[in-house]
């Protein structure tokens, strides 16, 4: 009797240790994790991404990118001095959400730099109005003055549609001399010109990648 009492005793002792060092490893281990976002949906409180845009609380991306500035709303600017034409025009940057100053500078509403030498990802999504058929459009980047991409081209053959949605992705790589601007403009002269949508269609975000 003794002995059986002396054998439970040493297994209970077992399984108190037991018991203690996995919930040591349990405890690191949640200490440990790291917390990252579903991303597309879901941003900093509650901004919804573009196109699967992944995220720690809407700003790091679980894949090693960094969302470095979102706006929300894109107008039409024709007041900017070379693009100003109701066919030819910048986008005007409204509505931003969030802006990381240790990768972008704001140079005015339609120009901004990168200021951390690098590669980015450039993600834009347009509604556009008003257009008309048989013509050609073009939404480009522009890098310091000169076309560096584009982000869509498109021309419709029938005059029964008049808007055209534009989700596009580049990848530009910048040096904080540079500075870049978007262009929306018609190959011919439209008459009526275009125009964009209202700030439910039109997003703009920038992600650093890498350098």
């Amino acid at each position: 009797m003794e002995r059986s009492s002396k054998v439970l005793t040493a297994v209970i002792s077992v399984l108190a240790i037991t018991a203690i060092v996995m919930s040591g490893i349990t405890l690191g281990s949640l200490s440990n994790l790291n917390i990252v976002g579903n991303g597309g949906e879901g941003g900093a409180d509650g901004v919804d991404g573009i196109d699967g845009i992944d995220g720690v609380n809407g700003v790091n991306g679980q894949d090693g990118t960094t969302l470095v500035t979102l706006w929300d709303d894109l107008e039409k600017n024709t007041t900017n001095g070379w693009c100003n034409d109701e066919d030819d025009f910048l986008l005007q940057f409204e509505d931003n959400l969030w802006l990381d100053n240790e990768y972008v500078r704001i140079n005015s509403a339609t120009n901004f730099s990168l200021t951390r030498d690098g590669i980015y990802k450039i993600t834009l999504k347009l509604l556009l109005i008003e257009i008309d058929y048989n013509e050609y459009y073009y939404v480009s980047l522009y890098k310091s003055g000169i076309l560096d991409e584009y982000f869509y081209c498109f021309r419709y053959i029938t005059a029964t549609i008049e808007t055209k949605q534009i989700i596009s992705v580049l990848y530009v790589n910048a040096s904080s001399i540079d500075y870049f601007e978007i262009r929306a403009h018609c190959s011919t002269t439209d008459i009526d010109g275009f125009d964009l949508s209202g700030p439910n269609f039109n997003q703009l975000a920038i992600e650093y990648l890498l350098s």
